[in-house]
């Protein structure tokens, strides 16, 4: 027997997984991750990030939300880069979105969410 959640999954193709408590906490999704990933899922991974983004010099396709890759510049607290780099270590090579903390205007939530929904359907 399936739990209710999973059962309006199963006919998603694309599924974002999302922490937002600005920490490690897109973490706990790992084993979801796993699941959803075992049922052909495409996972999209994003975390409402307490490191300043920007200084990472990843992609920013909207403003304040940016797409750590392994390229993305190192620094030393970095959660999303670090359960990347764990991830692609074990073939996986989600994408992984991390959007900055704090009251954001109207327009960039609008943009952030569109843009969201854009990288999902296309996936």
């Amino acid at each position: 027997m399936l739990l209710p959640f999973f059962k309006e999954l199963s006919t998603s193709h694309s599924i974002l997984l999302a922490g937002a408590g600005g920490g490690f906490d897109i973490v706990s999704g790992i084993p979801i991750y796993f699941y959803l990933r075992t049922l052909g899922k495409n996972v999209v991974l994003a975390n409402l990030s307490f490191t300043e983004l920007s200084e990472t010099e990843s992609a920013e396709p909207c403003p304040g939300m940016y797409h750590i890759t392994a390229d993305s510049k190192t620094i030393p607290y970095f959660p999303e880069k670090h359960m990347l780099q764990w991830l692609q270590a074990r073939g996986e090579y989600p994408d992984m979105f991390g959007n900055k903390t704090g009251v954001a205007t109207i327009i960039e939530d609008a943009c952030s969410i569109s843009i969201m929904g854009t990288l999902i359907s296309k996936s």
